[in-house]
């Protein structure tokens, strides 16, 4: 320490260098920490971090493997890969991975995974014990067993029990309870945002009606290859039956499966998943409701797209399989193979796909074999939703079905179709509810741009227009198609 002439001290990074000071022997480098090193600055006297150039390469080249796979620095934690799409690390292991999603979920207080851990936490406080207490049945290290031991794995075993039992009496209550078309009834209304209710009525009624659903008798001879037959007059036949091709999920690495579809790595499946991939992030891009249920499911689901070699026509499929024990939610959607048929149907067919996905993921488990044929009207409107909350037209998907319609009756074929209304009923389906959607989000758009401008101006916003308020005569949204000579061509629908 220096002093100088008025007595203030001279610090070390001001104080002239001198021979004794050049002279003092000095480290030249500390020990290196995590690729940094530390090396003493002698005008300062102070050690000064400095970036381990060699580190950084080594840290580099690890990240620049083929497979993505990262280490952290100290080796301690598990290795990690990342998703280059979604941006999102899983670990490599798939145990540990499990785990990780088991305390994700233990973290939610709507997973039925954290109410079992919060019962058996209740009952541990009641015998006088504590949460901290939960799992500890006995010493892993000397195997000893406490009466604090006995304590907690007897209320543990309790609480399993009573949660077994009570999720028992729930499950037969649903299963009392759910009915199919009140299902899908309630589904649909959540989705038709901003209809009059006239309107939506309308809408709504499609799905249960007597035109929009076939009545079935088993198929014993099955000459045809489906399960069920259309009943006859005088026959016993059920609405909402049990469709059994629902019970099996496809494995997409089957022989028989790759057999029907394109490689991964063809051009025709890429060109085709790629225009997919585009809608169904615009399908789940917008602040609706039926795009924020989409998005929920798609967080908690893998979604796997494949396109079939064996379809000429425009057409899709949607399998879906519940995720158990942490897993996620599994989705397959076949699409047709674009270069055959066109991109025009392509947002109508994933939108309608997608809502058989958003029907499947909220029904309880025993219910998912269930079917009607409004459940394919279902699809068709809950995918107009879609579309239209983003700005994508899709009655692409129903002109064709229009169309193979007209051609059939025209030459006198049977325009019946298995486990589906006909294609001018789904025709009808799509135009009706876009109509009335478009209609709908153009009020809602004016309502809140109005709000804003009533904001600048400082004007209340006391202004609430009623769902059902017209200003203006409806655009023609039917793509130039006759609804009168459409309804007159099916009887009058």
């Amino acid at each position: 320490m220096a002093i100088d002439e008025y007595g203030q001290i001279i610090r070390r990074s001001s104080r002239p260098k001198t021979t004794d000071d050049e002279n003092e022997p000095q480290p030249e480098k500390a020990e290196k920490s995590r690729g940094v090193s530390l090396e003493f600055d002698p005008e300062t006297g102070e050690f000064v971090a400095v970036a381990d150039e060699s580190a950084s390469k080594e840290k580099t080249v690890k990240r620049e493997k083929r497979d993505y796979i990262l280490h952290s620095d100290n080796n301690q934690k598990p290795a990690e890969k990342v998703n280059l799409e979604s941006g999102e690390a899983a670990y490599v292991d798939e145990n540990l991975q499990k785990i990780r999603e088991l305390r994700r979920r233990l973290k939610s207080r709507r997973d039925p995974l954290a109410y079992k851990q919060e019962i058996s936490a209740l009952g541990l406080e009641e015998t006088g014990l504590s949460r901290e207490d939960m799992g500890k049945n006995g010493d892993s290290r000397t195997g000893k067993v406490t009466e604090k031991h006995r304590q907690t794995a007897e209320s543990q075993i309790e609480d399993a029990k009573y949660a077994m039992r009570e999720e028992r009496e729930a499950r037969e209550t649903v299963r009392k309870k759910f009915k199919l078309d009140e299902h899908l009834d309630n589904l649909a209304d959540r989705y038709c945002e901003g209809m009059s209710e006239e309107a939506k009525a309308a809408l709504l009624a499609r799905i249960s009606s007597f035109e929009g659903n076939k009545k079935y008798a088993v198929n014993e001879n099955r000459s045809d290859d489906s399960q069920y037959r259309i009943a006859g007059k005088g026959e016993d036949g059920r609405r909402i039956y049990d469709l059994d091709e629902l019970k099996e999920f496809p494995d997409i690495n089957s022989d028989e499966f790759k057999s029907k579809v394109y490689a991964p790595d063809s051009d025709e499946h890429n060109y085709t998943v790629s225009r997919a991939k585009e809608l169904l992030e615009k399908f789940a891009g917008n602040d609706s409701k039926v795009s924020q249920d989409l998005k929920n499911l798609l967080e908690c689901s893998d979604i796997e797209f494949r396109v079939r070699q064996d379809w000429k026509y425009p057409n899709g499929s949607c399998a879906f399989k519940e995720g158990k024990f942490g897993e996620k939610n599994k989705i397959v959607i076949c699409l047709c193979d674009l270069g055959k048929t066109g991109d025009e149907a392509l947002p109508g067919i994933l939108a309608h796909e997608l809502g058989h996905a958003l029907d499947f993921s909220q029904r309880p488990g025993f219910a998912r074999t269930q079917y009607m044929d409004g459940s394919e009207t279902f699809a068709d409107i809950t995918g107009t939703a879609l579309a239209v909350n983003a700005g994508v037209d899709p009655r692409g998907f129903a002109k064709f079905m229009g169309q193979d319609y007209d051609k059939k009756a025209k030459s006198g074929q049977d325009t019946q179709m298995l486990y589906s209304p006909d294609g001018n009923y789904r025709r009808e389906n799509f135009y009706l509810a876009f109509r009335e959607m478009s209609w709908a989000k153009q009020n809602r758009e004016k309502t809140m741009l109005q709000d804003k401008i009533d904001g600048l101006r400082g004007v209340s916003s006391a202004r609430e227009m009623s769902s059902g308020a017209q200003t203006k005569p409806r655009e023609n949204v039917n793509n130039g198609v006759n609804m009168a000579v459409v309804r007159q061509q099916n009887g009058g629908r």
